[in-house]
C-alpha cells in the first residue's frame, strides 16, 4: 500500500498537469484507482484542487471527474469515486462555476460534462437536477450582477490563450469520438448531450417563427 502522504502529492501534481489532451486525463484517472485504498485521501486532493485551481484547471478537473467515473465503470468498480462524485457533484459544480467571471466563462463546459455524465447514468437525474440548478443559478447571475462580474475580471492574456488551445483539442477529441460509437442510437446521445441548453433568447426566437408559420396558415 502506497504511504497516504507519498500518494496525496503525486496526485495532486498529476491533477495540476491536467489539459484537455486524453492522456493527461487517463494518468490520474488511472493512479486513482490503481491506489483504490487511498480513495477517501485522492478524492479530497480532487475537492482541494478544484477549489484553488486556475479557471482552466478547474475545467479540466470537471472533464476529469468524468474520465475517472468512465474508468471505474470499464473496471467494474462498484460505488468508490463514482458514489462520492455523485454525492457532491452540486458543491463541485459551484466551485468550477462561482458567481463572476471565472463561472460565466466555465458554464457552457460544465454544462457539456453534466449532460454527458447523465447520459451516461453516472449521475442520477436527481444528482443531475441538483447540479444543474446551481449551474443556471449561477450562471444567470453572471447577467443580472453586473458590478459583481466586474470586480471578479481576473483572466490573463495567457489563460484566455490557453483555454481557446484546449476547447480545441477538446472539440477534436469529440469529432474522433464520433467515429468510433457503438450506434447510431449513441451517436444521437453524444450529440444531444453537446448541445447547449435553451434560454430565453431561443424560447423568443421559436415563438417568433410559430408566429410567422401561423400567419401563413391563416
Amino acid at each position: 500500500m502506497m504511504d497516504p502522504f507519498e500518494g496525496r502529492l503525486t496526485f495532486l501534481q498529476l491533477l495540476r498537469r491536467l489539459s484537455a489532451s486524453q492522456l493527461s486525463q487517463l494518468k490520474p484517472a488511472q493512479f486513482a484507482v490503481r491506489h483504490r485504498e487511498l480513495e477517501e485521501d485522492l478524492y479530497s486532493c480532487i475537492r482541494e484542487a478544484m477549489e484553488s485551481g486556475t479557471f482552466n484547471m478547474r475545467v479540466n478537473i470537471m472533464y476529469f471527474l468524468e474520465t475517472l467515473c468512465d474508468m471505474c465503470r470499464q473496471n467494474n468498480i462498484e460505488g468508490s469515486y463514482v458514489e462520492m462524485i455523485g454525492r457532491d457533484i452540486a458543491k463541485l459544480v459551484g466551485s468550477v462555476v462561482p458567481p463572476g467571471q471565472v463561472g460565466a466563462a466555465n458554464a457552457p463546459e460544465v454544462r457539456k460534462v453534466l449532460e454527458s455524465m447523465h447520459t451516461k447514468r453516472l449521475l442520477s437525474d436527481e444528482q443531475w437536477e441538483e447540479a444543474n440548478a446551481v449551474l443556471q443559478k449561477n450562471a444567470a447571475a453572471q447577467i443580472q450582477d453586473g458590478d459583481s462580474v466586474e470586480k471578479t475580471a481576473v483572466f490573463s492574456r495567457e489563460d484566455i490563450l490557453r483555454r481557446m488551445e484546449e476547447d480545441r483539442e477538446r472539440h477534436k477529441r469529440l469529432r474522433e469520438t464520433f467515429w468510433a460509437v457503438d450506434s447510431p442510437e449513441e451517436e444521437w446521445q453524444q450529440t444531444w448531450a453537446s448541445l447547449p441548453a435553451l434560454n430565453d433568447h431561443d424560447l423568443e426566437k421559436i415563438r417568433d417563427e410559430y408566429a410567422k408559420y401561423k400567419s401563413c396558415t391563416q
